[in-house]
């Protein structure tokens, strides 16, 4: 009686903020012009998510919005960067906007054709207001609305479950004990996140049965709810906790367009080839030989075609992202020979600035986006010892250096040697807000590798992770390939060439 009232009241406040049929929304123009349009309004700047109070981990924030393309592709814009106001073409009647809110919580608006919507940010959360057509805020911005009322404006219990780093402070734990207080905090809430999903999907029944939230919203809204649900009981601990199991999901083509549906055939793809797939190791984690994984998807009898398409292009992507040139060459061909793809195919190479008709030296580019390339690096520093720093802004362990190796430059001040920063797989925008937090901005030799996806030197050293770092000798000549990070021993070897 109680979760029935407290349905009853979610319901009745949702009422009076909404416009009966006939007045609203699900109402489309007759003639859809072919866009949405998104416009942000006095979007706060880059800021830190704290997790356990001002000075302990935090999660940098920016506003970031992402959409998938016609194409199924997905796009981000981040507005301020070129103009406040975006037009996305589409033909497709419905648009699904991602906007995260507090760096974890991923917050879905849906956008007819035609509409333009307006993103404000209140104490730095997204709201959109719809300004061509009539719909209530609470529906309009519904994750908020479920927030709100059913979680009391705290991040969903499913989220907690997903990011346990957020909620759960280690400071004061022993390295052993991690594992055991992430399971203590799964065991603790799970419960509530199956309950709070279920309470999500009665309130937004009642709003379908009232005709508040009309279709394909409602349709795509349920499904979303029910993968997110089956994943928490995909859990084995999860599951061995709730006496429930999973519920089919109905899953069609147009479920590419919408991130959570995505992840559900990712999901499937990934249940099918957990076993028989090598995983390839590395310093900052491991990861499945994608090359191998491409050819099994692609024997795959399983998938759909549209489910075929979209998992080799994951797959492909993975294979971008982690292998060198030569293998990426003959995956862009093998997967041009069996889909046609080359919308994703391009899409990649501009991504991952991928020029496979250059694949010699490599080029960098300064703060001011003028090229170079590290043989004319060399050439400049003849007779010095050069310590290079292979590096991102989003490597924690190479940031975590970073003091480390301002003390060795000055204790090689005045001395023929020089240190190189090179930034690897990272956007400009991004590698020049870290370069002004590490004190790097204006050094003359901090730049950005341009084409880290097919630089002969980088797959010749091996470079597939970092940090890396590499000294050259006063001859010019690569004097260690894998040199220690800053540090005293570093410093040793510096001195002995």
């Amino acid at each position: 009686m109680m979760r029935s009232g407290l349905f009853l009241l979610l319901l009745m406040t949702v009422l009076a903020g909404c416009n009966r049929p006939g007045q609203t929304a699900g109402t489309q123009a007759s003639e859809p012009p072919g866009e949405v349009v998104l416009i942000s309004v006095d979007r706060p700047g880059k800021w830190r998510q704290y997790w356990h109070g001002e000075g302990g981990p935090y999660s940098p924030m920016e506003v970031v919005l992402s959409w998938r393309d016609d194409d199924g592709i997905r796009r981000e814009w981040r507005p301020g960067e070129r103009s406040d106001t975006l037009v996305i073409p589409t033909e497709r009647p419905l648009v699904e906007i991602t906007h995260t809110n507090r760096a974890i919580d991923p917050l879905r608006f849906y956008l007819e054709s035609g509409d333009t919507a307006v993103f404000t940010y209140p104490e730095k959360t997204p709201v959109a207001a719809i300004v061509n057509r009539k719909e209530s805020p609470e529906i309009t911005n519904l994750d908020l609305t479920f927030r709100r009322r059913i979680y009391g404006g705290d991040f969903p219990d499913d989220i907690k479950l997903t990011q346990p780093f957020a909620f759960v402070d280690f400071s004061k734990a022993a390295p052993p004990d991690f594992q055991k207080i992430v399971d203590q905090f799964v065991a603790e809430t799970a419960g509530k996140a199956l309950d709070g999903l279920d309470r999500q999907a009665q309130f937004l029944d009642s709003l379908y049965q009232n005709e508040l939230v009309f279709d394909p919203v409602y349709t795509i809204r349920s499904r979303i709810l029910r993968v997110q649900k089956n994943a928490l009981l995909a859990d084995e601990r999860i599951r061995s906790m709730v006496p429930e199991e999973e519920a089919p999901v109905i899953l069609d083509s147009y479920a590419i367009y919408f991130e959570t549906l995505a992840r559900a055939i990712s999901a499937k793809k990934d249940r099918e080839f957990r076993d028989g797939i090598p995983v390839i190791k590395t310093p900052n984690g491991s990861y499945q030989d994608f090359r191998i994984l491409y050819d099994r998807v692609g024997e795959s009898q399983d998938f759909k075609p549209w489910e075929l398409k979209y998992l080799l292009r994951e797959t492909l992507e993975g294979i971008v992202v982690n292998f060198p040139a030569t293998d990426i060459e003959q995956y862009f061909s093998k997967h041009l020979a069996g889909l046609r793809d080359t919308v994703f195919v391009d899409y990649l190479k501009e991504k991952y600035r991928i020029d496979l008709a250059s694949r010699e030296d490599l080029v960098l580019l300064d703060e001011r986006q003028q090229p170079t390339t590290f043989a004319e690096l060399l050439a400049q520093n003849k007779a010095k010892v050069i310590y290079v720093d292979f590096w991102a802004s989003w490597c924690a362990p190479c940031r975590q250096a970073m003091p480390e190796s301002h003390k060795m430059q000055e204790a090689f001040r005045g001395k023929d040697v020089v240190f190189v920063y090179l930034a690897l797989n990272d956007r400009y925008e991004s590698w020049q807000k870290a370069v002004k937090e590490e004190g790097l901005e204006g050094y003359p030799y901090s730049f950005l590798i341009e084409n880290p996806k097919t630089a002969k030197m980088l797959e010749d050293l091996e470079v597939n992770a970092i940090p890396r770092y590499l000294i050259y000798g006063k001859d010019g000549r690569l004097a260690h390939r894998n040199a220690p990070g800053p540090g005293e021993e570093a410093r040793r070897l510096m001195l002995g060439l």
